[in-house]
């Protein structure tokens, strides 16, 4: 009897794998077309990005903390190629040496509207936001708004000051070297 219990069993077992296995196999094609629609409906992003310096401003020690991170909230940035990315978010915070905290904003592409091309906010993303060091009762920051490709250098650069009452000055950056405007170069930091 427990021969025709066990018999029963793998005929159940051998039925169940049977109607589980009878659907439609994926050929190479189908998995090859499925990788392209999702590889093309992806939004890339731009690397988060964290930078902390610490500087000499009116007679005090302060850290200025910049981080930007891609934010899936903001309108998506879609290129010529129909490659999309996500626009970027930038928090700028400035803290004392105690820690406690003097300003803090977070910064998105319309904050820039008014300094740059019309046709860079609609196809740009927030790039950068740059330490370049302290003037009198300000502190100064390079930006850019452009394109997010890597490969591209395609962007429009603004200055941002920070005064000493945490009010916030943007303007549009026309300085010689505004076209040359590298995010990565530290040597200007006090």
């Amino acid at each position: 009897m427990n021969k025709n219990i066990l018999a029963v069993g793998i005929i159940l077992l051998s039925l169940t794998a049977a109607v589980s296995c009878g659907g439609k196999k994926e050929t190479k094609k189908d998995v090859v077309e499925k990788k392209a629609e999702s590889d093309h409906d992806s939004v890339k992003r731009m690397s988060d990005d964290s930078r902390d310096k610490d500087t000499k401003w009116l007679g005090k020690t302060y850290t200025v903390s910049v981080v930007r991170k891609a934010d899936s909230s903001l309108k998506q940035i879609k290129l010529d190629d129909g490659t999309v990315y996500y626009d970027n978010s930038i928090t700028l915070r400035v803290l004392r040496a105690d820690g406690s905290e003097f300003f803090k904003q977070t910064f998105t592409k319309a904050d820039f509207k008014n300094y740059i091309d019309g046709l860079m906010y609609e196809r740009g993303a927030l790039l950068g936001l740059v330490f370049t060091g302290a003037d009198g009762n300000n502190l100064i920051f390079s930006g850019s708004v452009g394109s997010p490709d890597p490969s591209s250098d395609e962007y429009e650069p603004v200055t941002v000051k920070v005064s000493n009452f945490g009010s916030v000055t943007i303007s549009k950056d026309n300085g010689p070297d505004a076209n040359q405007m590298d995010m990565e170069d530290d040597e200007n930091i006090e």
